[in-house]
């Protein structure tokens, strides 16, 4: 029993030093290597990133469907990135469920609307870092004037 606690502890360590790439390869071989991957130390500095064009979106480019993967999503990251999406069609309810867990969210060349902002910044209290790069500048300046 002592050595597979010790082999628990020591696997995170040896991960750690592997790319992202590569620890989602080894995930798949069994629930303690899954586990390992996904300690703490491990995924503090990993995030979510969503583009279209990445493998996620060949199975679906509707955000209806990846608001419900984020939701169901057991092993949710603290850091997003969304990039090139239609935000404002991204069910609310992904900001109602897990706008708490967010830690920092990066918005670039995503159309957002004034309901988008709103729901970014009521339901993710924990959000520490928010960087939003976007042409529609006015639903930004016309949500943070109705909150303040």
């Amino acid at each position: 029993m002592a050595d597979i606690l010790s082999l628990f502890q020591i696997l995170p360590n040896i991960f750690k030093f592997l790319s992202l790439e590569d620890r989602k390869n080894i995930r798949l071989t069994c629930y303690l290597w899954y586990d390992s991957c996904n300690c703490r130390n491990i995924i503090v500095g990993e995030k979510f990133v969503f583009r279209p064009g990445h493998d996620f979106f060949h199975k679906g480019s509707d955000m209806q469907y990846l608001g419900a993967c984020i939701v169901r999503c057991t092993t949710l990251r603290s850091h997003f990135e969304f990039q090139g999406l239609s935000l404002h069609l991204l069910p609310s309810s992904v900001w109602e469920q897990c706008g708490d867990k967010m830690q920092s969210l990066f918005i670039h060349g995503c159309d957002v609307d004034d309901d988008t902002i709103a729901s970014v910044i009521v339901y993710c209290p924990n959000l520490i870092h928010l960087r939003l790069q976007s042409q529609n500048y006015h639903a930004v300046k016309q949500v943070l004037s109705d909150l303040g």
